[in-house]
């Protein structure tokens, strides 16, 4: 009997073909894994492994130092510190630790401590906690046991004078960038370029150097060598402080300048900037005024007026012009002199500061050559200067001209210039009409001393001939012997120069608040300094005359009576490498702090045998002493200011306000004014022995 199943061949087929099925689906699965394998390990393999390595390798900057900043003589302005930074790894941090970190921080910085809760729990490789810490704060932190926490020592600047050319030197931001003045403008040179290392965990989660890697060592950015004087530049920022708080000022400006080479000695803002703090600073105080803001100048744009006279042959010095007797009615529009004017010379015009004998001799001038010497003294366009910001001013063309254009412009209005640009026109007056570029670095130069980049003295054209020059300097000497600017004059000291008032315009219109300045250059007979001094808005008194001519004159004073500017100019690397040829300066009328800082460069620690404060009397050993380690300098203080006598109320009747202004400023006293013109009444304060107020009638635009 046959048993064979009919459907055994059937039976066995589809059992053989499941069998493949199976073997064909374990080895589609097997190619599957080695290919995912393949696709991991080889074609993303990188990826992975750099996602690995982020798990034990950090990769951490090594900050360069940015290169010092000296003044004009080696002493060092800008240096560098240290301080720290502190990052965190969340995912090395314990959950216990996190309240813990944040409790210290928010201890020792005073932030809220669930901020940084929060940061400590970010799901992110790497968090700042602080940056910018200091050794004293470090201290305090004590986190050595704390090991996802990341220290980085980082450099940071140092402005060893503070607020002492704060806004010209500028500062940087938390990542040692520069941001504005000298740090940004050549921030290229200063900053130097990072490096890195790469740091491991080992087992116990702490950073260490990565042995197989390669480290890029930082390098350091380059040094400069400024044209600051830092002692030129304390006295002014010192004299131009004390001028705006006494008239009661809301801001003040003041720049200096070498004339001959355009060398910016000094240039100081009111209120100044400690860039040490730029964050507790208004952002108004951080702009370098002198070449942002434009003001009308008022009357000394004269000097353009009366230089364009002499040039094209349409004045002499001894020419009679009718002043008169103090208003001058031109095309419907008054124009108008602090005090009347009769028939008086055209030199005699310019001492007295007479707009209508100005407006008369422009408009004799004409436009086409008013505007071709007005551009050549440089307004409407920038000088130049290598620091960033400067604006141009404004100097309209004459097509744009209304007619009464040109003879406002001949007493300075409608024309609107920067305070660098004023001043540079005054300098180009004392350098024989020679105008030139004005700068504030001399050079850029390496660790070894090698000069990578310098400046030098650029002429930008001749203005006006010398012939010009001989008339005009002898003239802007009277207006601070015999004119508007006597609150200037220094014994024994020759200065050239002109006051200057004009109303503000805010919003296209003028305000009942000025700005005063006076501007020239001393010794007139061999000019070592031109500047300008401006104050913002004075309360106690506008006239440029009584509140920025004293400042002029003290500044021309305190730097003449020491001699500073005799001193022949050098350029060294550090204050270390001048030591062996210094000598110790004469310091009399120089102020305690000013003094302390020029030693202390030296190493030299003052000892002061009054109070630490006021001006230097006396110093001990005598000026002209070598300077050796450990000398002993004692200095002798005392208040330079000392005012005498009172004055004759009823003496003033009659005169100007601004020579009333001058007199009374001068013997010490604070001035109030209410009107303008010539005074009709004086009274002293009931209140305060110190205080007159001058009562006037005429409305002037000078």
């Amino acid at each position: 009997m046959d048993h064979t199943d009919p459907g055994f061949p059937e039976k066995q087929k589809s059992g053989i073909a499941r069998t493949f099925i199976v073997y064909a689906g374990f080895f589609i699965f097997f190619l599957m894994i080695i290919g995912r394998m393949f696709y991991i390990q080889v074609i993303q393999g990188g990826k992975y492994q750099e996602a690995a390595r982020q798990q034990y390798e950090e990769r951490l900057i090594l900050k360069a130092n940015r290169g010092i900043i000296y003044d004009r003589r080696g002493i060092p302005l800008v240096t560098n510190q240290i301080q720290y930074s502190y990052g965190i790894d969340p995912y090395m941090t314990r959950a216990e630790e996190a309240p813990v970190i944040a409790r210290k921080f928010s201890k020792i910085f005073g932030k809220s401590y669930s901020g940084y809760l929060e940061k400590i729990r970010t799901k992110k490789n790497f968090v700042w906690l602080e940056r910018g810490v200091t050794p004293e704060q470090k201290k305090q932190l004590s986190l050595e046991n704390y090991h996802s926490i990341v220290e980085l020592k980082e450099p940071t600047r140092l402005y060893r004078y503070n607020e002492k050319a704060g806004q010209v030197l500028g500062f940087t931001n938390i990542d040692n960038k520069g941001i504005s003045g000298i740090e940004l403008s050549y921030d290229s040179w200063i900053r130097g370029r990072d490096g890195y290392t790469i740091m491991q965990r080992d087992g116990r989660g702490q950073l260490i150097p990565a042995a197989d890697y390669a480290r890029q060592d930082p390098q350091n950015g380059k040094n400069v060598s400024t044209t600051l004087d830092i002692v030129i530049q304390s006295i002014v920022d010192e004299e131009l402080a004390k001028g705006v708080k006494e008239a009661g000022g809301s801001a003040g400006i003041a720049v200096f300048v070498i004339p001959q080479t355009g060398e910016i000695v000094a240039m100081s803002n009111f209120p100044g900037l400690d860039p040490n703090h730029p964050e507790k600073a208004d952002v108004e105080n951080t702009r370098i005024r002198a070449i942002t803001d434009v003001l009308e100048p008022g009357s000394t744009f004269k000097l353009v007026t009366a230089a364009g006279a002499f040039e094209y042959g349409l004045r002499n010095s001894r020419d009679k012009i009718n002043g008169e007797r103090g208003t001058w009615l031109y095309k419907g529009e008054k124009v108008i002199d602090h005090e009347p004017l009769g028939t008086v010379t055209f030199e005699e015009g310019v001492v007295q500061s007479s707009n209508v004998v100005m407006a008369k001799t422009g408009l004799l001038i004409g436009e086409e050559n008013f505007y071709k010497l007005a551009r050549n003294f440089g307004f409407g366009m920038e000088t130049g200067i290598d620091i960033a910001g400067e604006i141009p001013g404004t100097l309209k063309q004459p097509n744009t001209w209304s007619g009464i254009t040109l003879a406002w412009m001949a007493f300075g209005y409608e024309v609107l210039v920067t305070p660098i640009q004023m001043m540079n026109a005054y300098a180009a007056i004392a350098n024989r009409g020679q105008l030139m570029k004005p700068f504030v670095v001399k050079s850029v130069f390496d660790e070894t001393g090698k000069v990578a980049f310098e400046n030098k003295p650029t002429l930008i054209r001749q203005v006006i001939t010398t012939a010009t020059i001989d008339t005009l300097i002898p003239i802007l000497v009277k207006v601070v012997t015999k004119g508007t600017a006597k609150a200037a004059r220094i014994e024994n000291l020759q200065i050239a120069g002109k006051t200057g008032t004009a109303k503000k315009v805010i919003s296209g219109k003028y305000e009942k608040t000025y700005m005063a300045s006076f501007v020239g250059f001393f010794p007139a007979d061999r000019p070592q300094l031109a500047g300008i001094v401006i104050i913002d808005s004075p309360e106690k008194g506008f006239y440029g005359g009584a509140v920025s001519a004293p400042v002029f004159g003290r500044i021309a004073q305190r730097l003449m009576s020491n001699s500073i500017l005799e001193r022949p100019a050098e350029a060294g690397l550090s204050a270390d490498s001048l030591f062996s040829r210094a000598i110790l300066p004469d310091m009399r009328s120089w102020s305690a702090a000013a003094a302390r800082a020029w030693l202390e460069d030296f190493g030299i620690e003052p000892d002061f045998v009054n109070e630490e404060s006021g001006f230097i009397v006396q110093t001990e050993p005598a000026a002209g002493t070598r300077l050796v380690p450990d000398l002993e300098v004692k200095l002798v203080t005392a208040d330079q200011v000392k005012t005498t006598g009172g004055p004759s109320l009823a003496d003033l009747k009659g005169k100007s306000l601004r020579q009333a202004v001058n007199i009374l400023q001068s013997q010490g006293f604070q001035v109030k004014i209410q009107g303008s013109g010539q005074v009709v009444k004086a009274e002293l304060s009931k209140t305060n022995s110190k205080t007159v107020t001058l009562f006037g009638r005429q409305d002037d635009r000078k």
